[in-house]
C-alpha cells in the first residue's frame, strides 16, 4: 500500500470543498437523494420504517461548507431498508440526484460523487 502523506491528503480535502462550493456558487443547489428511517407512531414505533428524502447539497452561510439539508419526502416508507434504497437509486437515476448518507457536512468521498456528476451536466 502506497505511504500517503497526511498534510497533502488534507490539502485535497480542502481542494475539494473549495472547489464544491464554487460549483453551488455558480450553479446553484445540488440535488441529492438520501434514505433516511421514517418517524413511527403507536405500536409501530417497535419496527423501523425507512424511505427515501429528497434533499439538496447547498453552502452553510457561517463558514461556506458544502452540506445537505432536507427538503421533502421522496416515497413512502417502507419496512426493509433494502427497499427504501432501491427507491432511492430509482429517482437519483429519474431526477439525476446524487446519492448521500450523512447528514448535514459530506464526507470526502461524496464531496467527490457531486464533483463527478456535476462535471457531467
Amino acid at each position: 500500500m502506497p505511504y500517503k502523506n497526511p498534510k497533502q491528503s488534507e490539502y485535497f480535502r480542502i481542494l475539494k470543498n473549495i472547489l464544491l462550493a464554487h460549483r453551488i456558487r455558480t450553479r446553484g443547489p445540488i440535488s441529492a437523494i438520501r434514505v433516511s428511517s421514517a418517524q413511527a407512531l403507536g405500536n409501530a414505533k417497535k419496527y423501523s420504517y425507512w424511505g427515501a428524502v429528497r434533499y439538496e447539497i447547498r453552502l452553510r452561510k457561517r463558514d461556506n461548507i458544502p452540506i445537505a439539508v432536507a427538503c421533502e419526502r421522496a416515497s413512502s416508507d417502507r419496512r426493509s431498508y433494502a427497499y427504501a434504497v432501491r427507491d432511492a437509486e430509482k429517482i437519483a437515476e429519474i431526477e439525476g440526484r446524487v446519492m448521500i448518507k450523512s447528514i448535514g457536512a459530506l464526507s470526502e468521498q461524496e464531496i467527490q460523487d457531486c464533483l463527478t456528476r456535476t462535471n457531467k451536466k
